[in-house]
């Protein structure tokens, strides 16, 4: 027998008072811990605390019309789950600046010693709070007691009362903050010129959550994913096309070429997590990277030293696919697992030569092995291919390195001008240990621990790369190669170093040094990722081959000024005329991909 909780009752009103509080804490939690600075403001003004309440109530929402032993079993789970989702969304945002789209939660072939001490190294003390807060709720209803019975009519009419209420007051609180922020809003989005594009355009999870809610975000995600299923639309594929054909550069000169460059070979190493700051860097007088420094300062050699990060979700394997085939990564997915089949145009298809490709992480990682094919190589060569060549206790870097010192040496090579891509993998966080020999770096102790130990791994690249770079220059090849170091992306930015808790666009600058070129060019301006690409074609002699890239290359006209982040923003000189472009590029590359728009005829006529 069941009996009935009054509408006043007090267990009601604690009831779904301890579980929606309780919730309404986990989600505006997972807000602050990833972003305090965008939420605070937020708070109230977006009606951010308002629909978190909404989205609680929703969650709730089936209680109500069970018993009250079902609904507190259902409540506990839905706490815990939602608990358990904050938390991983919390730690994925450390590393990716944004939420975790739910194709990597599918992702279970990148789960790896090295991901597992990533993840590690990014829990802090204040994250105990996603498991007390449910356990908390737990408690209290224990303690409550509770009995079979049902809700009244007037409690859930009550509850549906709030429900619509706090949802249609979230909807509004979205609509004034749209009209109160109607010039800057394009700020989230390529498209905001409606309220209703807040909730059908997403060029970032994080933003969206906060502007929307979490229930629409996922309403979102699930129609996203359905629509990333369908073909292509003829106006979808024929907007691509125009787009290329109106604004792709169309020179095929080699004017700007290093000295003999159809000849010279092509070495790419991609850098992990290495920031532009730490180039220069200097402590009591000694630099931090010797080498990187040197080179960075030399007579042939093209110096980028604010290059804007466009990674997204993606992180290093967007690294990999930006310098590789000139796309941009896709806004709402991961290219290298969800297309990493697709047709590519790329840097070794335009160049012809033998190429491989060197990671220092499983090739299964992240896809590797596919969108190695994919991008042109021949060959990929990954950690277990390096075992044999140093001791067990041999850092990562260390072995990458020998491995490419092993496939390039002249002696043991065909004939013939080659590429090769070093991927490198020592300063891959997390920071809290130093995780290679320590040295004078660590000694002066002038920074807090995970810059120290940052500093350390990066110094300890630098000596790896002017070992590498010395045995190039002892066989003729460093005469007889263009060589591109360039970072995959941002990690620890300057502001750290500062102590400031502002971070600039400035301080999250990462490296491009192309060495081998026939004479010193300092590029002072913001360039993008993006337009790396180009800048290689042109260096090597390759702008014979149909796709320049969405890029400018940094040695023509216009100059380039400007770049565009996968969050909208316009990083550098927002008034260039490369900046509309820039943007738009966003969209047609996310086409592009989504679409294997190069396997099309489409892509074949626009050739």
């Amino acid at each position: 027998m069941t009996h009935p909780i009054t509408p006043g009752g007090r267990y009601a009103l604690a009831f779904f008072g301890t579980l929606a509080t309780t919730l309404v804490a986990i989600f505006l939690f997972t807000l602050v811990k990833c972003d305090i600075t965008y939420v605070a403001p937020g708070l109230l003004r977006r009606g951010i605390a308002l629909r978190c309440l909404a989205d609680a109530l929703w969650v709730l929402l089936p209680c109500i019309f069970v018993r009250t032993d079902v609904a507190r079993r259902y409540a506990i789970a839905a706490m815990l789950l939602c608990a358990l989702w904050g938390f991983a969304q919390e730690v994925y945002f450390k590393a990716y600046s944004d939420l975790m789209p739910f194709s990597s939660l599918l992702l279970w072939e990148n789960v790896s010693p090295l991901l597992i001490d990533s993840f590690i190294g990014l829990l802090r003390p204040s994250d105990m709070l996603f498991a007390a807060l449910p356990l908390a709720a737990i408690a209290a209803l224990h303690f409550a007691g509770s009995r079979p019975a049902t809700f009244s009519r007037a409690t859930k009419r009550a509850y549906i009362a709030t429900l619509a209420a706090t949802t249609v007051g979230g909807f509004a609180a979205n609509a004034i903050d749209y009209h109160l922020t109607a010039q800057v809003a394009e700020a989230d989005g390529f498209m905001q010129h409606t309220v209703a594009n807040r909730y059908k355009v997403s060029f970032r999870r994080f933003n969206y959550v906060c502007l929307n809610g979490y229930l629409p975000y996922v309403a979102y995600q699930i129609f996203d994913s359905a629509r990333e299923a369908l073909p292509p639309s003829p106006e979808e594929m024929d907007g691509i096309t125009k787009f290329l054909h109106s604004s792709q550069p169309t020179y095929t000169d080699n004017s700007l070429a290093a000295d003999s460059a159809s000849q010279k070979n092509l070495i790419f190493i991609i850098v992990e997590s290495l920031n532009a700051w730490a180039v220069d860097m200097e402590i009591d007088g000694r630099k931090v990277c010797p080498t990187l420094s040197h080179y960075a300062h030399a007579d042939s050699v093209i110096a980028m030293l604010h290059v804007c990060t466009q990674v997204a979700h993606g992180h290093s394997s967007d690294g990999r696919l930006i310098y590789n085939t000139g796309l941009l990564p896709m806004q709402n997915a991961i290219a290298a697992t969800d297309r990493g089949h697709n047709h590519y145009p790329s840097l070794a298809h335009a160049l012809s030569y033998r190429a491989i490709d060197i990671v220092g992480d499983s090739k299964a990682s992240w896809n590797q092995e596919a969108t190695s094919t994919a991008y042109g190589f021949d060959s990929i060569f990954d950690q277990s291919a390096m075992l044999h060549l140093l001791p067990d206790n041999a850092v990562a870097d260390a072995r990458i390195f020998a491995k490419a010192t092993e496939l390039i040496t002249p002696s043991r090579r065909a004939d013939g001008p080659f590429m090769a891509l070093i991927t490198s993998l020592t300063m891959h966080q997390p920071y809290n240990t130093p995780g290679v020999p320590t040295t004078w770096i660590s000694q002066k102790g002038k920074y807090p621990t995970e810059v120290l130990n940052y500093l350390e791994r990066t110094h300890y690249f630098d000596t790896e790369l002017g070992k590498f770079l010395a045995h190039l220059e002892r066989t003729g090849l460093l005469r007889n190669s263009v060589v591109v170091i360039a970072s995959d992306h941002n990690d620890i930015p300057a502001s750290t170093l500062r102590g400031d808790s502002h971070t600039t666009a400035a301080d999250k600058e990462i490296v491009c040094l192309i060495l081998g070129y026939n004479r010193r060019v300092s590029i002072e301006r913001t360039v993008g990722q993006i337009d790396i690409y180009p800048t290689v074609l042109d260096v090597m002699g390759a702008n014979a081959y149909h796709w320049k890239g969405l890029g400018n290359s940094v040695l023509r006209e216009p100059q380039v000024e400007s770049a565009v982040t996968f969050t909208g923003s316009v990083v550098g000189n927002a008034a260039s005329p490369l900046a509309t472009r820039q943007r738009k590029a966003w969209q047609i590359s996310n086409s592009i991909i989504k679409h294997n728009y190069f396997a099309t005829a489409s892509s074949k006529a626009h050739q």
